[in-house]
C-alpha cells in the first residue's frame, strides 16, 4: 500500500516534470539488446511470455532481458527466449538494468508510474509503454490501453512501434 501511495504522488510528479524523450523515428535494426519490464503478479508475467517468443522470432540474435519482481521472476527464468532476468527488488540487479544500455525498452505495466520512470532512466533510443495517465510523457512511443482487450492482445500492441505484428493464429 505504501509503494502505491509513493507511486501516485512522487511518480506522478516526476512524470509531469521530466522532459519527454524525443521520438526516435523508425525502429533501429538490427536490435541487439532489448529489455522487457514486468512488475506485478504471475498472471500478467505468463501472458507476456508470447511477446517474448515473438521478439525472439523477429530478433533471433538479440539479447532479451526482463526486469521483474522476485514474485514473478520465476516465470521468466523458465522461458528459453529470455536470456536474463533482473529483479527490481534486488538493488544490485536494478542498478545493473539502470546502467545498461538497450536498443529498446518495453514497459508492460499499465498504470503505475515507477516502472515508467525506470524505463525513462535506462539508456535506450526507443522506450515503449502504455500512455495511461502521466506515464505517456516518459516514453518515446506510448500505446493506448483498454480494459476491453484481452491482456495478451494488449501486450502485443506494445510491439507495433517496432512494426511487429502478433503471430497469426
Amino acid at each position: 500500500m505504501f509503494l502505491k501511495k509513493v507511486d501516485g504522488v512522487i511518480g506522478s510528479l516526476l512524470a509531469r516534470l521530466w522532459p519527454r524523450p524525443t521520438h526516435p523515428g523508425p525502429p533501429p535494426y538490427p536490435v541487439s539488446r532489448l529489455l522487457l519490464i514486468r512488475p506485478g503478479g504471475i498472471g500478467d508475467a505468463v501472458l507476456l511470455l508470447p511477446v517474448a517468443g515473438r521478439l525472439r522470432e523477429v530478433f533471433p540474435s538479440a539479447r532479451i532481458e526482463v526486469l521483474a519482481e522476485k514474485r514473478n521472476s520465476g516465470v521468466f527464468a523458465l522461458c528459453p527466449e529470455i536470456d536474463r532476468v533482473l529483479c527490481y527488488d534486488r538493488p544490485q540487479e536494478l542498478w545493473t538494468a539502470l546502467r545498461s544500455g538497450y536498443d529498446v525498452v518495453i514497459d508492460s505495466e499499465q498504470w503505475h508510474h515507477l516502472s515508467a520512470i525506470v524505463a525513462r532512466m535506462i539508456r535506450s533510443k526507443i522506450k515503449i509503454g502504455y500512455g495511461t495517465n502521466d506515464r505517456k510523457r516518459l516514453f518515446t512511443q506510448s500505446i493506448e490501453y483498454s480494459h476491453e482487450n484481452y491482456e495478451m492482445d494488449s501486450f502485443f500492441e506494445l510491439l507495433k512501434p517496432l512494426e511487429i505484428e502478433p503471430p497469426s493464429t
